[in-house]
């Protein structure tokens, strides 16, 4: 640890007083101020170009963090084989989240988004989700053919017997997001929103922003940044409310009425929301991890399936107890949104 701790102060040129690991990286009290050395996989890395035309606007802002360059003026550095950034990190958090805040601050990002005016292919989801999501139903017929064929027998994986039994289930809610999708004129709705927002994230929850000791709300994910609809944000962030906090109409109402205080939602996208909570995406996710990793048999049927996305590199699965609690936390989420949705906001959404 000490060699590599000194490659990081060669490689920034600061001195380091102490550190601790973090859920999000390694935190180091500096000659500099706090920073957060980040790491990044691979994948990420070709998001670059995305994330300094993107700072270029935002960092008017306030909402972001300044990512600091290295010694040679990189924002990615190179570590014994592995890929980090620097950012700058506030002295202290504030624990507590005002959701209609919240709200307000992910209306004004997406907001400012629409002034980045280059297009970056390598990141974009825009548009994609239709044809994505009907990749995913024919892909989980394969992978059904191809567990019906080995369950009970030598070599088998505990997920062929998971899969022979809930398939039918599972293709039922795949197909009723995917109708979901379709009748909110999703196509539509990408052009019409393009002019409220380019950017949004992989994926947002808690973890991707923090909230500073004077309440400002801060986006500390920049490598997560992709060109897609803003609904992906809004759908993402309520789902992940509830699969953390549980059920809480108070909070998701506050989110939402303090996103439409400064950027009103098309009734559409309420649709495209609830599409998003049906779709049973972690378990999609595992079962692509269990039948595509790299191995001779994943390279046999790996031609059958266009449109295969491998997990996340860093995403670890969850044990029986906590997938059952948050299924049935999303369940919740999926039974009761449109009653609140009507009565909240006048969308019906039809069940």
């Amino acid at each position: 640890m000490k060699d590599w701790m000194e490659k990081v102060k060669r490689s920034y040129n600061f001195n380091v007083y102490r550190y601790q690991y973090t859920a999000k990286g390694l935190w180091m009290d500096t000659n500099r101020g706090p920073v957060i050395l980040v790491p990044i996989n691979d994948s990420y890395k070709r998001k670059e170009s995305l994330v300094r035309d993107a700072y270029r606007v935002m960092e008017r802002t306030g909402m972001t963090l300044p990512i600091l360059p290295s010694a040679e003026g990189n924002w990615i550095v190179e570590l014994d084989g592995a890929s980090y950034y620097l950012m700058r990190w506030p002295a202290e958090e504030s624990e507590w989240i005002d959701y209609t805040s919240l709200g307000e601050s992910l209306a004004q990002f997406h907001l400012m988004s629409r002034y980045i005016t280059h297009e970056h292919a390598s990141s974009r989801e825009l548009g994609t989700w239709e044809q994505d999501w009907s990749n995913k139903i024919r892909n989980l017929y394969q992978y059904q053919r191809v567990a019906y064929g080995r369950v009970g027998r030598p070599g088998a994986h505990p997920m062929d017997s998971y899969l022979v039994q809930n398939f039918e289930p599972l293709l039922q809610r795949c197909q009723s997001a995917l109708s979901y999708l379709q009748q909110a004129n999703y196509a539509e709705v990408c052009t019409n929103c393009q002019a409220v927002g380019k950017i949004s994230h992989e994926r947002f929850g808690h973890q991707q922003f923090i909230v500073s000791s004077h309440e400002n709300i801060l986006y500390v994910d920049p490598f997560l940044w992709m060109e897609d609809t803003r609904v992906r944000d809004i759908g993402q962030f309520i789902q992940a409310d509830v699969l953390e906090f549980g059920w809480n109409p108070q909070q998701i109402y506050s989110f939402l009425y303090g996103y439409q205080r400064v950027a009103p939602l098309l009734p559409q996208e309420y649709y495209i929301m609830y599409a998003m909570f049906l779709m049973p995406t972690e378990a999609l996710n595992k079962i692509n991890r269990i039948y595509y990793r790299p191995s001779p048999l994943a390279s046999l049927f790996s031609p059958l399936f266009p449109g295969f996305e491998p997990g996340s590199p860093d995403h670890h699965d969850k044990n029986e107890e906590v997938e059952q609690e948050e299924w049935e936390r999303n369940e919740t989420l999926i039974n009761k949104f449109p009653e609140l949705m009507e009565q909240a906001f006048q969308v019906k959404i039809k069940k």
